[in-house]
């Protein structure tokens, strides 16, 4: 070999020897030595890595890597045999503020719940953990523990006590929102309030800790359904005709929030709304185009199942639905929908679900028609004879 060849070769190793390497690789005899390949699961990520360092947990990594990949949000490796070599490996476990659910995996915990470690997904399954008494979570953020709520408001959701009642610290776990600061709110006008203790003292026909419920031993109650169509605002589409879609569960979920918003403070009235049922259907076509394309909204039927005394008359009842739900201030209104129609379906008390006046006028009629015919008739008959 000439003199100038050997030259050139000394040349290329001495630059092959000071070249470093690529992300994701290593030189395990040193920097210029022969550079391998990081194994799937571990990184390098400079160029002058000797090792290759093992992903983390909560991350993964193909062959070669720069870089980790983070497991998809709330999972995370709980079995690690599976060695971070890929996004199945995240499939073992579930990071702390997530639970396991069999349909959908990973699951954030829901408002009032957590978890404060990972949960397994392959041998110990385990769900999202109730917060104690006094304490809550958003069911928003992942909650790996639950704070505290203060005095004021819910023991379950933290929520601000309504008018006229409050709570005291949450730690002491009292009866959530149960003291009373006022009559009027805080017994609902059925009792009184004494501020010092937060216990009302209520009338009598009254009870429960706010004076909210018929006391049964004094008053003759009934229990009486009302249908309340609202027309929601809404353009009817497929998605309606399945009550399981998330649109519809939406749409019934703030009609029935309207109502029970509606009627939070009804027992004031001597009406306790004790449930609400939502129905979807699809408003009928009143439209006299008919060459051209109507558009349908969706309407909501409401049934109200509503306690009262015995002695209220069906006009009452509806008259009182028809006026607090379509008031100005109505959550009905503010909520963008139109109630329209109230009838009385069903009640404990007959006297409830009578016939109603067109039905009765109807009787009326057909009676004294059939007793016209029978003299006219007797007239005719006995004029022959």
């Amino acid at each position: 070999m000439k003199f100038t060849e050997q030259l050139a070769a000394l040349s290329l190793l001495l630059t092959t020897a000071s070249a470093a390497c690529t992300l994701g690789q290593s030189a395990p005899n040193g920097v210029g030595s022969t550079c391998i390949d990081c194994s799937a699961g571990t990184y390098a990520n400079t160029t002058t890595a000797v090792t290759c360092t093992a992903c983390p947990t909560s991350t993964y990594s193909g062959a070669a890597a720069g870089a980790c990949t983070n497991c998809a949000t709330g999972s995370t490796q709980m079995d690690e045999t599976a060695n971070n070599v890929n996004a199945d490996s995240c499939l073992t476990g579930c990071s702390a503020g997530y639970g396991y659910v069999t349909a959908t995996g990973c699951t954030i915990c829901t408002a009032g719940e957590y978890t404060n470690n990972v949960t397994m997904t392959n041998v110990n399954v385990e769900g999202c953990n109730a917060c104690p008494a006094g304490f809550y979570s958003d069911g928003i953020t992942p909650s790996s523990s639950c704070l505290m709520c203060a005095a004021g408001f819910g023991t379950t959701s933290c929520s601000a006590c309504r008018t006229g009642t409050t709570s005291v610290a949450a730690l002491i776990a009292a009866a959530e929102c149960s003291m009373c600061t006022n009559d009027a709110d805080g017994c609902w006008g059925h009792g009184t309030c004494a501020t010092d203790t937060g216990a009302c003292t209520c009338v009598s026909g009254w009870t429960g800790d706010s004076c909210g419920l018929f006391d049964t031993s004094i008053v003759d109650i009934a229990t009486t359904v009302t249908a309340l169509k609202v027309d929601t605002g809404t353009i009817w589409n497929a998605d309606f005709a399945d009550a399981t879609s998330a649109a519809s569960v939406a749409l019934s979920t703030s009609v029935s929030d309207a109502a029970t918003a509606t009627f939070a403070a009804s027992a004031a009235d001597g009406f306790i709304l004790k449930s609400v049922d939502v129905t979807l259907s699809q408003s009928e076509d009143t439209s006299n185009r008919r060459r051209k394309r109507s558009t349908h909204s969706v309407v909501a039927t409401a049934a109200l199942t509503i306690e009262h005394a015995k002695t209220v008359t069906a006009a009452e009842l509806t008259a009182f639905v028809d006026t607090e739900t379509k008031a100005d201030a109505s959550p009905f209104v503010t909520s963008g929908f139109t109630p329209q129609t109230v009838e009385i379906t069903t009640s404990t008390n007959k006297g409830m679900t009578g016939l109603t006046d067109g039905q009765i006028v109807g009787i009326v009629i057909g009676v004294c028609g059939s007793v016209l015919l029978a003299i006219v008739l007797f007239l005719i008959f006995s004029k022959n004879e």
